[in-house]
């Protein structure tokens, strides 16, 4: 089954020329007009990955993440409302949808009881 295209327009400044080209070779289902940046494109074309050189590490950092949420026996939805957030939020960079940035990442682990540290220590021995 396939889904319908989804467009909408993003405004941009005057002066974008250059950003435009650039962004449509990195994201080839933006077209750019006079009036801003297009995207079409099927709903399943929009989860674009973001690349990363440390992709495994990272995956195993998230994994080392989940493991101790479990651990604690705690839900996504009790480690939502501990960070201030709601349960997709942990479900997105559970699942690879969305990345945490090193802020987001200590605080996540605080919040179920695990040491930072000690989860990017396992994630880098792989173990």
């Amino acid at each position: 089954m396939t889904s319908s295209p989804t467009t909408f327009t993003l405004p941009h400044r005057s002066g974008t020329r250059l950003a435009a080209a650039t962004m449509a070779r990195t994201y080839p289902i933006l077209e750019y007009s006079e009036r801003g940046f297009k995207l079409t494109a099927n709903s399943t074309d929009l989860a674009i990955p973001m690349p990363s050189f440390h992709a495994l590490l990272y995956g195993r950092l998230i994994d080392a993440l989940v493991d101790a949420r479990k651990s604690a026996k705690l839900t996504q939805e009790e480690v939502g409302r501990r960070i201030g957030s709601r349960q997709t939020f942990v479900s997105k960079f559970e699942l690879g949808e969305r990345r945490l940035d090193v802020a987001e990442f200590i605080k996540v682990s605080r919040a179920i009881g695990a040491d930072p540290h000690e989860l990017i220590r396992q994630a880098e021995s792989g173990d």
